[in-house]
């Protein structure tokens, strides 16, 4: 999903690579869960059910303010 991809993309650039293991495994985790789900929770529409991907998820968000 190119939207998707857009929102992902700073976050890879500016934070990947200073990611700790751990946190590398969560953004693995998040990546395996449908891309429209990924989406609303970027969105701020939906949450995961899954509470430990809200740090992620809140570090992309972030690396897409300006």
């Amino acid at each position: 999903m190119l939207e998707l991809e857009l929102l992902l993309q700073p976050f890879v650039r500016s934070e990947l690579a200073s990611l700790s293991a751990e946190e590398r495994q969560l953004y693995a985790r998040l990546l395996e869960h449908d891309d429209w789900d990924i989406f609303e929770w970027l969105q701020g529409r939906e949450a995961p059910q899954d509470d430990e991907l809200l740090d992620i998820l809140e570090r992309v968000r972030r690396a897409n303010q300006p």
